[in-house]
């Protein structure tokens, strides 16, 4: 991994219901962790090198399947509450 890298962040927030690929362009590359910064948003995230091919991907298509499968296999949680009208 080179500065100047584009990659696909598979961001996965399950407690939040946010299912989305990011395209990252890495900015800071050290020996344990690499930063990629987001091109619409300029917002930075930090990955440690175990992250590569985990949620860090070369290709957008490997980053797809890897949020959709997560998607589809979510467990549904209703966090609305009914109660009884009296």
């Amino acid at each position: 991994m080179n500065k100047g890298d584009k990659v696909f962040y598979a961001r996965i927030l399950e407690k939040a219901d946010i299912y989305e690929v990011a395209e990252l362009t890495i900015r800071t590359v050290e020996k344990d962790y690499f930063v990629g910064t987001e091109e619409r948003t300029k917002q930075a995230f930090l990955f440690s090198n175990n992250s590569l091919n985990n949620t860090i991907f070369y290709s957008r298509n490997s980053a797809l399947n890897k949020v959709l499968d997560a998607e589809k296999n979510k467990i549904r949680i209703l966090s609305e509450k009914y109660y009884e009208e009296y």
